[in-house]
């Protein structure tokens, strides 16, 4: 089966961090007061729309290239799938989850301090840091099911919300892909009632439970639920499809109208972006020859070396960031500095710098030796089950070596 370029996923999932970094950093203190500014440089939501896309498409890419090793109707394949992805994420999770449970207090305090500088006002939020954690919440968030329950779903770690969704959908993937693929000449109604229910369910849940907000019938805080983000993982699934030849190109084109129509401005850009870096090549004799130079020019840009650096930083970097950065802003104010303005932008390339040194130490510690333990675990597991053949061998490394995971 003939693979595609994803190279420049790499360093859009890099971007889509720093984007969530900086969102958090300046809104934890007060924002900028700005409309367009807080609406869209500091609005961390349409990256974490864009991540979720990443992950229904590079979910899909490696599960089709693996049927030819991986029978998708085999429950072990099911089971090697969950265990790729507890060993890829959990250990940085639980390792930054334990940090801000028992940071709580301190960060609590440093919040509130710090905004209280900045503005002149007094720190209030929805989330987090308004009540303690319990024992309860942590249990919730090292279980994954603090994504089910509202107020949990932020409790402890502002990220960690999304990491509740990503694992509702880790859970239903297999199932999913099964529903759609088994059948063959049922593909095309099967998606489509994927993608009609994923709009659906998301305009209900909207409106039902709110987001941040009050919904009509319970305030649900964080859109941590599946039914709020089903349709942009359902999106990168049928990338994914298209891409590999298992779903025809209108499909892709319905579902960017159905899923754009419902979006804002800056997530309709995010998802237009990445459809039209994905098939660059496709749509190069619809497009002008410089505007095909300069996507290719960026999508270059986004695969270079520092482009994979930044992939392998983007997950821990995501989640540790809040648990860093307010002290750091502390520290600057007790420095006294001549203003505001300084500290806070002294705090902020200091914090990034420490932020992304200590990802990087994350990654090679715990994230890295992980990922290969997890991928010693499913061989020793695939060869206790079945002695694959040199066919199986071979694009069994060829897939490992194609694409990172999400």
């Amino acid at each position: 089966m003939k693979q595609i370029d994803t190279g420049f996923l790499n360093g859009t999932r890099f971007l889509f961090a720093i984007w969530v970094v900086i969102g958090h950093f300046f809104d934890y203190l007060g924002g900028s007061n700005n409309p367009y500014i807080d609406g869209i440089i500091l609005n961390p939501d349409p990256a974490v729309n864009g991540f979720m896309i990443i992950t229904g498409f590079l979910m899909t890419y490696q599960y089709i290239l693996r049927s030819g090793v991986e029978n998708p109707q085999d429950r072990k394949t099911f089971l090697l799938f969950w265990l790729r992805r507890l060993f890829r994420l959990y250990p940085i999770y639980l390792v930054c989850i334990l940090a801000a449970y028992f940071l709580y207090k301190i960060n609590s305090d440093f919040i509130s301090d710090n905004f209280l500088y900045v503005t002149g006002n007094a720190y209030e939020s929805n989330a987090p840091y308004n009540d303690p954690p319990t024992l309860w919440g942590l249990f919730g968030h090292l279980t994954f099911i603090h994504g089910f329950i509202p107020g949990m779903n932020i409790s402890i770690l502002n990220p960690a919300w999304s990491l509740g969704t990503e694992m509702q959908f880790y859970m239903i993937f297999p199932f999913l892909f099964l529903f759609l693929f088994k059948s063959e000449w049922l593909v095309n109604s099967r998606i489509s009632f994927l993608l009609i229910l994923s709009v659906l369910l998301e305009r209900v849940s909207l409106k039902a439970m709110g987001v941040w907000d009050e919904g009509m019938f319970l305030t649900f805080g964080s859109p941590s639920l599946i039914t709020y983000k089903l349709n942009f993982f359902i999106l990168g699934v049928i990338m994914a499809s298209v891409a590999l030849n298992k779903m025809s190109k209108w499909h892709l084109g319905i579902a960017l109208l159905l899923i754009v129509s419902f979006q804002d401005f800056v997530t309709s850009l995010i998802i237009i972006m990445l459809v039209g870096l994905l098939f660059s090549n496709e749509g190069k004799a619809y497009i002008h020859p410089s505007i095909h130079k300069l996507i290719a020019a960026g999508k270059s840009m986004l695969s270079i070396r520092l482009a994979t650096f930044g992939a392998d930083v983007s997950y821990s970097l995501y989640l540790s960031h809040m648990i860093l950065f307010p002290a750091i802003v502390a520290y600057f104010i007790q420095l006294h500095l001549e203003s505001k303005s300084l500290t806070i932008m002294l705090a902020f390339t200091v914090f990034m710098m420490i932020n992304i040194l200590l990802s990087y130490l994350l990654y090679l510690c715990i994230e890295k030796p992980m990922i290969t333990l997890g991928k010693q675990a499913v061989k020793g597991l695939s060869r206790a089950w079945s002695k694959p053949n040199a066919t199986q061998k071979r694009v069994t490394k060829t897939i490992e070596g194609s694409v990172g995971e999400s």
